[in-house]
């Protein structure tokens, strides 16, 4: 999400942080763990699953 404007972005993160269960946005290092850990050696015995790094957006 990228805006010129502070105030727009404010309200922007705002607006999505109402919508999800965390109360806000991601940051991509979130999005990034999710990924190591699905790449790495914790999850070798994980199939068939579906990791919803989303805040509780799905649930």
């Amino acid at each position: 999400m990228t805006t010129g404007n502070p105030d727009v972005l404010k309200a922007m993160q705002e607006r999505v942080g109402s919508a999800v269960p965390m109360g806000r946005m991601g940051i991509p290092q979130e999005i990034a763990d999710g990924v190591l850990y699905l790449s790495g050696g914790r999850s070798s015995f994980v199939t068939g699953s579906c990791l919803m790094v989303d805040g509780g957006y799905t649930s």
